[in-house]
């Protein structure tokens, strides 16, 4: 159960990793985009620059918790046997 626990943290860091890459390479296309739209017609750039914001801010809490997750998986857990021995005291 460990080596399951630790393998799919590491795949989950690993797709993280990939996405964030992801994220990071379409992030100067987005915003010229959204450039060129407010260029044509101002409520409509205001709008789409709006949504992909928006979209690429939840896509970042989602690469985070997904990193973090995967951070806990690999996490070593801490057996404490002297918990017991300190509350008869």
């Amino acid at each position: 159960m460990e080596i399951l626990k630790k393998s799919s943290g590491y795949i989950l860091i690993l797709i993280a990793i990939l996405l964030s890459i992801a994220v990071i390479a379409t992030f100067p296309n987005n915003i010229e985009q959204c450039i060129t739209k407010f260029k044509e017609s101002g409520t409509i750039g205001i709008a789409y620059l709006f949504g992909s914001l928006i979209g690429d801010v939840i896509f970042i809490f989602i690469i985070l918790f997904m990193i973090k997750s995967g951070l806990k998986l690999i996490k070593k857990d801490r057996k404490s046997n002297n918990s017991i021995k300190q509350i008869e005291l």
